[in-house]
């Protein structure tokens, strides 16, 4: 199965609309559902990246943000799973983790990935076993003799840590990349806007959210 868009009218796909529904109706998680709503949802039975089982993730094209999902996935997971790999996924575009990262080189890309995921991940309830969480990273690090990492930290913080390991070649194997794509100031521009705007209609504003919202 390739690409298919089931946000246009008279195609909705049941599943993503009932997580949105679901975000929608709940106090603190008003903000992503407002967010998804603004977005092109893309049943994708394709993974981008090479010898990867198909997820989800996001990214933008002709200026519009798009969450790629595979039903596949999703359909393992129990409900309260699939609002949280949502919500992961989400966290990443409003987060602004494109553009804050966007200047690391190639061989970078993996580490600030599992920095991002470490400092979202620790926001999020239910997400799925696998996945990089503080507890696995910190467990890692100190085993490489950096001692106790910080919680609740933003992702550039996690991000120097890891490059310290890499340092003594002995990058924890955790984390899979998210979509590398080079975007334009058009493109973040969009994605600010939409952020900005989720978070006016939302009856609260996830913390790492509100921290990233006061910088702009």
């Amino acid at each position: 199965m390739g690409v298919q868009d089931f946000s246009k009218k008279g195609k909705m796909n049941q599943l993503i609309e009932d997580i949105i529904l679901e975000m929608l109706l709940t106090y603190d998680k008003q903000f992503y559902g407002f967010l998804l709503l603004r977005m092109t949802r893309i049943l994708d039975e394709r993974s981008p990246y090479v010898g990867m089982s198909p997820t989800l993730y996001t990214t933008i094209n002709n200026g519009k943000p798009e969450l790629h999902y595979s039903q596949t996935f999703l359909e393992k997971l129990l409900q309260k799973e699939r609002l949280a790999v949502v919500e992961h996924e989400l966290l990443h575009l409003a987060n602004g983790h494109f553009k804050r990262f966007e200047h690391t080189s190639k061989e970078e890309k993996q580490i600030a990935n599992i920095a991002c995921d470490c400092a979202i991940n620790q926001h999020i309830k239910d997400l799925p076993l696998s996945g990089v969480t503080y507890e696995g990273l910190n467990t890692q690090l100190k085993h490489l003799g950096l001692g106790d990492i910080e919680r609740l930290r933003e992702a550039e913080y996690y991000f120097e840590l890891l490059t310290q390991s890499q340092k003594k070649n002995k990058l924890p194997s955790c984390g899979t990349l998210y979509i590398d794509r080079k975007l334009t100031d058009l493109d973040h521009s969009i994605i600010e806007d939409m952020v900005k705007k989720a978070s006016q209609e939302a009856g609260t504003i996830p913390s790492p959210i509100e921290t990233y919202l006061a910088k702009l």
